[in-house]
């Protein structure tokens, strides 16, 4: 800087047009130099992942758990919704949720008094027009009818005999008996009170089977194999040894899971529906 330059300054406070681009780029030195250490910094970072994932054998999906784990949701193998079929005032029910049954015990039954009633006229009239069906055709044999009123009392006879059988389904719809051992998970519905068509009465689970639902990265389906590994159970401590079983085969492309059903090799009653915990994934890779 002249005596000029310096002179200026001091007098006016601004330096010379032709020493401001010094001034700037001094000013953008520092930040030049941070820029480039944070550079390096995510470098050492991303390498440091890629050797992880390496060692672990299974491909980094960017949601993937690093210790190869999953959180699994413990759920019944079978479960069902007991509706009505009919319009009938209820006699029985379970008493309250968590009472147990076994498969071919009534569950739910109804009042049809006046469905059997109806079923008895129908079987009335059935064989009153099975009577009549049988005189007309013995009159045919004597020609003292003709063909077509012969087919004309056959087809009333079939009629009847159809609407029979329609209040015999639905006498059956009277009575529900349980599909499978289990217990009451829920129950919607009271004695005495009368159901409507399609109306959810009560809800039953197997309990005594189950089966385990885990979301895992897509880039895992190839690594899963059928050898056990182990689910630890939150609610009970325990580890237990699993299976898989299937994937439901299809996979979400937003999030790049896959949903897969594992069962337990050991059924034990202390794991109930609705429990939670973590399967290990990794353990049965590496015995593989």
């Amino acid at each position: 800087m002249t005596a000029a330059d310096f002179m200026t300054r001091k007098t006016t406070g601004v330096l010379p047009c032709r020493w401001r681009p010094l001034r700037l780029f001094l000013g953008l030195v520092p930040l030049l130099v941070i820029g480039t250490t944070l550079s390096r910094a995510a470098e050492r970072m991303a390498l440091g992942n890629s050797e992880a994932t390496a060692h672990s054998g299974i491909t980094d999906t960017g949601d993937s758990p690093a210790d190869g784990s999953v959180r699994a949701i413990v759920r019944p193998f079978e479960t069902a919704a007991i509706s009505a079929e009919i319009n009938a005032r209820i006699t029985y029910l379970p008493q309250r949720e968590g009472d147990s049954f076994h498969k071919g015990d009534p569950l739910v039954e109804f009042d049809c008094r006046r469905t059997v009633a109806e079923r008895d006229a129908a079987e009335a009239a059935m064989k009153d027009l099975s009577a009549a069906y049988e005189s007309q055709k013995k009159l045919l044999e004597y020609k003292s009818a003709g063909t077509v009123t012969v087919e004309q009392a056959l087809h009333q006879f079939e009629r009847a005999e159809a609407e029979l059988r329609v209040y015999q389904v639905r006498l059956e719809s009277c009575r529900i008996v349980a599909p499978f051992d289990g217990v009451v998970s829920e129950k919607t519905a009271q004695v005495h009170e009368i159901a409507q068509p399609n109306q959810t009465l009560i809800k039953i689970i197997n309990q005594k089977r189950v089966e385990l639902v885990m979301m895992v990265p897509s880039a895992w389906l190839t690594h899963i194999g059928h050898l056990p590994f182990p689910v630890v159970i939150d609610e009970t401590g325990e580890t237990y040894q699993a299976r898989f079983l299937q994937t439901t085969g299809i996979i979400d492309p937003v999030s790049q899971t896959a949903r897969v059903i594992a069962e337990l090799v050991e059924a034990d009653a202390a794991v109930l529906p609705g429990m939670s915990g973590t399967a290990r994934l990794l353990t049965a890779g590496a015995a593989r």
